[in-house]
């Protein structure tokens, strides 16, 4: 008899445990802010990047979300965007929390936050695109944001020549927080970086269905509409991305478009 009422005491107490760890997670899902899509841009930093070329980066990003497209797209975005920035070298580090925009006022005001962003000159100098990978992804989960899309935008110059794999973390990044990843490649230190991005670094799919996608730019003068053109693609929801492909050619870009096999 003792011995049964252990036993119902012990599924009483499972199933309490259950219950308010399932409370638990609704009630964290619950107090997420919804959100149309996330964005962790992912930004080169290492050696290779020198500042004359880390100020066009900046001023760059600055720049898009000036845009008035890209304003358009964000003002329009059901719940608005959330989006943060990472830099990458040696190490990886979060330069810039995410932050909520439903308007053009805020992202105008991100854009300003964007144009005074230093560069961290703490974590190293070689290129650890992997690191830059998992820390956004890591972010994007815990972030208290809801998206309805989650994408990693990973900018840079070079190939990975530091510890860990991009491919592993690229699959993890997928089989975990991320949606998406693209990537905008330089091409003035490696002419090739773009076959580099398409092969081991981007995947998944965008909101409005269309493949993961890398674009390039033939050196850091031409970042500006790069990451522009970009830019607007990952905002489109839902509609398909065709027109800003076209585009984007104009304007000289390349794409890369990838269709991987789905994470296991």
């Amino acid at each position: 008899m003792s011995l049964n009422l252990v036993s119902g005491w012990s599924r009483v107490a499972a199933l309490c445990t259950c219950t308010v760890l399932a409370t638990m997670v609704y009630t964290e899902r619950a107090s997420a802010m919804n959100v149309a899509v996330e964005i962790s841009l992912v930004v080169d930093v290492s050696g290779s990047v020198d500042d004359t070329e880390y100020g066009l980066m900046r001023d760059g990003h600055a720049a898009a979300f000036s845009n008035p497209q890209v304003l358009g797209l964000i003002a329009t975005a059901p719940g608005g965007i959330a989006v943060n920035v990472i830099q990458f070298s040696t190490s990886a580090t979060e330069v810039i929390s995410w932050t909520h925009l439903d308007s053009v006022a805020d992202a105008l005001a991100f854009s300003t936050t964007l144009s005074n962003m230093t560069r961290d000159g703490g974590i190293g100098s070689l290129t650890n695109i992997a690191g830059g990978v998992s820390l956004a992804n890591s972010s994007i989960g815990g972030n208290g944001f809801d998206a309805a899309h989650s994408v990693i935008d990973l900018v840079g110059d070079g190939t990975q020549n530091w510890l860990g794999s991009v491919t592993a973390e690229r699959d993890n990044a997928l089989a975990t927080n991320t949606d998406a990843i693209n990537g905008l490649a330089i091409l003035n230190e490696e002419p090739n970086l773009d076959d580099y991005y398409a092969t081991n670094l981007i995947g998944g799919t965008l909101g409005d269905g269309s493949p993961a996608f890398v674009a390039a730019a033939a050196d850091f003068q031409a970042f500006e509409d790069a990451v522009t053109g970009k830019l607007q693609i990952e905002l489109i929801i839902p509609e398909p991305s065709v027109a800003l492909l076209g585009f984007l050619g104009a304007m000289g870009m390349f794409l890369r478009v990838s269709r991987r096999r789905p994470v296991a």
